[in-house]
């Protein structure tokens, strides 16, 4: 809701129509992971050839009071020749009252194929959790859940994934908190985190000497069955410019542009336009991605996906 609506508001609003949503959101929403499958796919660690970095910011439902923020740090490298690939995802979200961070680090295996590479990753984090009170209206504070809680808590999870390529196509599933750690807020909760996985796919088509054409595909699960998906057709023009657009399953279209600054450097963009309840209550979620690439010391193209 906008300025000036109550929180309760926006609270029963949620579990009426985007229950679905919000059990969801127990694990992070990117519109713009093709530039850097690593954010949804531990087992890319290593395929730019060098130390690849990314940071992200989103914006989610622009003009809700309350709406979820979420800030990603990441960075990933190639060792042992490539055989080996390592990584790191350090990320900030809030919603309401709650906001949470995540620490996570994985290790990969590559094994060479005749056109591309298979590899599998395993990794593990610390999720810690925080909930304001202040901003919080209750209707019953003698609830033992406001009253005896501590208003944090840490949970350490358990991530898996994997990748393969060639050439012009990739696919992979990544699937984290595999140990469904618990979120102990008070001595009554239970509380615990819900496992997620994602299946992610996609195919380029060459145009001409300088444009690429593709086509990608996501899909989210959660529990209790929970499935988000999403498909986007990207141009790539001239090497230097992406432009796309997209359709996320069940909230709406999306829109996206990057470009290539350099070689190294690259600056991209999102815009989604939910089509859901919240329609005519929001005004739609903004990303923007920045993406650092150090120069491959064999001197190979960093990859386009």
């Amino acid at each position: 809701m906008r300025q000036g609506y109550p929180y309760r508001w926006l609270a029963l609003t949620g579990m009426l129509t985007i229950s679905c949503l919000m059990h969801a959101q127990q694990e992070w929403i990117s519109t713009q992971y093709l530039f850097n499958l690593y954010d949804v796919n531990t087992a890319y660690a290593g395929n730019h050839h060098a130390l690849s970095t990314g940071i992200r910011h989103r914006a989610q439902w622009e003009g809700v009071d309350g709406a979820p923020q979420s800030q990603l740090v990441s960075m990933h490298a190639p060792a042992l020749n490539g055989r080996i690939g390592w990584g790191m995802r350090l990320q900030r979200e809030s919603i309401g009252a709650r906001s949470q961070w995540m620490g996570r680090a994985s290790l990969a295996y590559r094994i060479p194929l005749r056109d591309g590479s298979f590899s599998f990753a395993l990794g593990g984090g610390v999720i810690r959790q925080e909930m304001d009170p202040a901003s919080i209206t209750a209707q019953d504070w003698n609830d033992p859940q406001l009253n005896g809680a501590d208003w944090t808590s840490t949970s350490v999870t358990w991530d898996a994934a994997c990748f393969i390529h060639g050439s012009r196509w990739f696919a992979g599933f990544e699937v984290n908190r595999i140990n469904r750690g618990p979120m102990a807020w008070s001595s009554v909760s239970d509380a615990r985190l819900f496992l997620h996985g994602n299946v992610i796919g996609g195919r380029y088509f060459k145009l001409n000497e300088d444009n690429l054409l593709a086509c990608t595909a996501i899909a989210r699960v959660a529990e209790p069955g929970i499935i988000q998906a999403e498909a986007n057709l990207t141009c790539l023009w001239k090497n230097k410019v992406w432009l796309g657009a997209g359709y996320r399953y069940p909230s709406g279209p999306l829109a996206i542009a990057e470009v290539n600054i350099s070689r190294q450097l690259r600056l991209g963009y999102s815009y989604d336009l939910n089509s859901g309840a919240l329609r005519d209550r929001q005004d739609g979620s903004h990303e923007v991605f920045i993406g650092y690439n150090l120069k491959p010391r064999d001197d190979k193209s960093i990859r386009q996906f």
